[in-house]
């Protein structure tokens, strides 16, 4: 007789989500119950790294951060493919970031039982196989050797199933609609016999509960702002520690308000500082998260439309996840979906119960007696492996495919618990992890100011230091400038250090050549004779591999999507080639689109679940979505409106936003293009602000500025613009874009046709008031500005270049919109108050350029060294820089 499922031991199922991390640990008799992390269910996903470099997690990071931010990172899963993290001035793996959320978990469970149990580790569908194994790396160091993987759409299917005991019959469809405090992921599950595949899944990194949030503080300050406006200075920009105590209180306020008004029709949110509170209702609130919502039902619904299927064959659409408690979500999805979704008192907790379920029923398949004959044939008895297993490193037993839910092996896991082993661990030894990639220099900077969330500026504490040693050195006379040298700042560059080569043969000095540095990869892409040459170089093991591909006279664009790269020719016979190259599986392929076109990289995973590119083509007002794994399109197109042009930098988008001839704003995504605007002049400078905003400026003088709130509007229909300012009379814009904080919107301007009058001028939107305005002469309009911070608050660089003379500069700005610095050649941002200064012209082939290293805070220029590079083809991260040069690629490094 087989052995009953609830005597398999003690097991823990985790859901480590990107704001808040919950645990589910079961007994050997089948009771299960959240596990309490400090005594509570819902464990903060927040890490602090104090100045000693010992990492902690949960509440106890977000309240050493109030002290001081500098170490400190809310989201440490999003930075999943960042490799390493820069944290209180120390670079640290993130893997060991994760492990530092999951050893507070293994605490827990370990004093809870007397000994770390099994564990189940929940993931997002659309991860990868590196992603993975950074996940499978922080449950090692944390003592546990082999975690099982589960998707967590499987896993919140399972609870569906087996917990809630809801049937659903096989070939049926679950839609998975998980609204966390950080992202919203979106998935397919289809009922295969005893297990389930994910068939399509999508989302939005940038769109959570953290974003409602956002949105309500900022609903809460325009009316702070009439009342106590020096109160809502300090909240909104923190100058000292005791602003940022404010800031977090205040964000704590409107959190727990919004909350509120999922039970209540009104709350009360009390102003840190300010004697008194503000009241919002649930009517405010919806109004300010719907247009947040709707894109997250529109989402939901391109996944459909992408995995070939219709609303009608979804039998069930599940929400899980913090957000989702919300109750205009579920009205909404019902609206437009017409199906009534199902939604838990307690939506945080189904995916870390469900894992466990799936373990359960694992385990259970896994000890039944074999039947007495064959069951089938392998093709029926085993699913297929699907496209990413093709770019997965060796399998291990607890590596999850990410359709089904169960080890690719097809081992069964077992479920007993693993040998007591000490909590504290010593961590596995950490491999050299390479660091935070940064768009190359000819790929803009998105400016979408995020939530209260993410990495702070760091403090710098000499100047207290040296006040206490020039009091105590006072009397020693000739001392002072002895404790002037010791403490003095110094700069946080080093010297050019070669870290790698990738020669190229036949690489000629006028043909397109483009670097691409990853968190683990750096990508050298070289047109060679009509070819282009595809090398990779594996930064960990420093393994080269290369393929040639195509055939064009000139190849004159590269994006890296995933393991391929997609390089696109110019116009030759009419078309132009299009091919992509994985040197990874070494596979590759070639297909030909339109001679007029733009070719978009979109974070969409149509039509077959890999990376994918949109082919707008013009001369037939069509787009397409092409596979990068097979380069083959989704469909026959879908219709663009005529003379349209892309208004956004071609960078990577969920949802370009194009711009008609017939002065209206559409948005395409994965279904037809919807008008979100109109009104909006030939030639105007237009701006995707935040989320699906949108503000444009009209071509003249005494220029009017205007805003469209919610991307679709009412019903899909174009949303109805609002005047926000006016410019001066007497200059015409060039560009605008959303800067620093949500309520500012930044323009450079000129008078009439002079390029030396252009002037950089930031205005807030609240008060439509002109915040600053600096003369930059010769400002580049083509060239987005970078714009360094937390919030994009601390400094911002414009590009400058002299039309005749061809000749390149840059200007960095403080948050006043002083001059920091003026300078010849191309400055770039490595990190919140750090950047490089490349000082060369743009010329065709290679040039001799000189490496800066500028630290803004103490306004100090380290020469780094000079190299022999082609500028506007290198990628840097923030250690490591890396450019084509006369024949070969160089790394060097410019940082620890």
């Amino acid at each position: 007789m087989t052995a009953p499922v609830a005597g398999t031991g003690y097991a823990v199922g985790i859901d480590l989500g990107t704001s808040n991390t919950v645990a589910i640990l079961r007994w050997p008799d089948g009771r299960t119950r959240p596990l309490l992390v400090d005594g509570r269910p819902v464990l903060p996903s927040a890490v602090y790294v104090d100045g000693e470099g010992n990492i902690h997690a949960g509440r106890d990071a977000e309240r050493m951060a109030q002290v001081d931010p500098g170490g400190y990172e809310p989201n440490p899963k999003r930075r999943i493919d960042d490799g390493a993290v820069l944290l209180a001035g120390r670079e640290l793996a993130v893997a060991d970031l994760l492990a530092a959320v999951l050893r507070a978990v293994a605490r827990a469970a370990a004093e809870a039982v007397g000994f770390l149990p099994a564990a189940v580790l929940t993931y997002p569908a659309s991860w990868g196989s590196l992603r993975r194994q950074t996940l499978q790396d922080a449950a090692a160091r944390t003592g546990w050797p082999q975690v099982r993987l589960l998707p967590e759409p499987v896993a919140a299917a399972r609870y569906f199933t087996d917990v809630m005991r809801r049937p659903v019959p096989p070939g049926a469809t679950i839609a998975v609609f998980d609204f966390g405090g950080g992202t919203l992921d979106v998935a397919l599950v289809r009922r295969e016999g005893p297990d389930f595949a994910v068939v399509g899944w999508g989302g939005a990194e940038d769109l959570g509960g953290l974003d409602i949030d956002a949105a309500l503080v900022g609903h809460l300050g325009r009316q702070l702002e009439l009342s106590a406006p020096e109160a809502w200075r300090q909240i909104s920009a923190p100058a000292n520690e005791l602003d940022r105590r404010h800031r977090r209180q205040f964000w704590d306020e409107a959190r727990a308000a919004k909350e509120m008004l999922s039970r209540a029709t009104v709350a009360t949110v009390a102003v840190p500082g300010v004697s008194g509170s503000l009241h919002v209702t649930r009517d405010e609130l919806e109004e300010l998260a719907r247009p947040l919502i709707r894109r997250g039902v529109a989402e939901m619904a391109a996944t459909v439309g992408r995995s070939r299927l219709s609303t009608a064959d979804l039998s069930v659409v599940f929400l899980v996840g913090g957000a989702s408690r919300i109750p205009l979500v579920a009205q909404t999805l019902h609206t437009e979906l017409g199906i009534a979704p199902t939604v838990l008192e307690q939506p945080e907790l189904p995916v870390a119960e469900g894992a466990l379920a799936d373990l359960m029923a694992t385990i259970a398949r896994t000890t039944r007696p074999a039947p007495a004959g064959p069951v089938g044939p392998p093709s029926q008895r085993m699913p297929a492996v699907p496209l990413q297993a093709r770019h997965m490193p060796a399998v291990q037993p607890a590596m999850i495919d990410p359709r089904i839910g169960t080890p690719v092996t097809g081992l069964p896991v077992s479920g007993m618990p693993l040998p007591s082993l000490p909590v504290s661990a010593t961590p596995a030894a950490s491999m050299p992890v390479s660091a935070i990639p940064t768009s190359p220099m000819t790929r803009s900077m998105t400016a979408y100011p995020p939530p209260p969330a993410g990495r702070k500026r760091r403090r710098r504490a000499w100047p207290v230091v040296l006040t206490v040693l020039l009091l105590v050195a006072g009397c020693a006379g000739g001392g002072l400038y002895y404790v002037y040298s010791l403490v003095k700042p110094r700069s946080t560059f080093q010297d050019l250090a070669q870290a790698g080569t990738i020669p190229v043969d036949g690489m000629q000095p006028d043909a397109y050549a483009d670097a691409f540095l990853t968190a683990k990869k750096a990508h050298a892409v070289t047109q060679v004779g009509r070819e282009v040459d595809v090398a990779t170089l594996d930064l960990a093991t420093k393994t080269l591999k290369r393929q040639k591909a195509g055939s064009a006279a000139k190849w004159s664009r590269a994006y890296v999507l995933g393991d391929f790269v997609v390089v696109l020719a110019e116009p030759e016979n009419g078309k132009r080639q299009l091919v992509g190259v994985n040197n990874v599986d070494g596979t590759k392929w070639a297909t030909t689109v339109g001679a007029d076109g733009i070719l978009a990289p979109t974070g969409s995973t149509y039509p077959d679940n890999a990376p994918a590119v949109l082919w707008l083509d013009r001369q037939s007002n069509t787009m397409t979505y092409l596979s990068s794994a097979t380069g083959k399109p989704g469909g026959s197109g879908s219709p663009l409106p005529a003379g349209w042009q892309l208004f956004e930098p071609a960078g990577v988008v969920s949802q370009p936003v194009l711009v008609t001839a017939g002065g209206a704003v559409w948005q395409v995504g994965a279904d037809q293009p919807k008008k979100i605007a109109t009104g909006v002049a030939d030639g105007a400078p237009v701006s995707r602000m935040h989320l699906n905003d949108v503000a444009f400026a009209s071509p003249q003088e005494e220029y009017p500025v205007s805003y469209v709130e919610g991307g679709y509007g009412s019903g899909g229909s174009s949303a109805t613009p609002k005047t926000l300012f006016r410019g001066p009379a007497n200059r015409k814009p060039l560009w605008i874009g959303g800067c620093r904080q949500s309520s500012s919107v930044c323009v450079i301007d000129q008078i009439g046709t002079d390029p030396s009058t252009r002037e950089f001028a930031q205005y807030n939107t609240l008060r439509g008031t002109q915040e600053f305005r600096t003369p930059v002469p010769d400002a580049d309009p083509t060239q987005p500005p970078q714009f360094l911070g937390q919030y994009g608050e601390l400094y911002l660089i414009v590009t400058t270049r002299k039309e005749k003379e061809q000749s390149r500069g840059s200007v960095v700005l403080s948050r006043t919109g002083a001059v920091v610095g003026s300078y010849q050649g191309s400055v770039l941002a490595v990190d919140e108050n750090r950047a490089l200064l490349v000082s060369a012209d743009p010329v065709a082939g290679a040039v001799s350029a000189t490496i800066s290293g500028l630290d803004l805070d103490t306004k100090l220029e380290k020469k780094l060294g000079t190299a022999t590079i082609r500028p506007d083809g290198c990628s840097w991260s923030t250690t490591t820089l890396f450019c084509p040069a006369t024949n070969d690629y160089q790394l060097w490094q410019f940082a620890k």
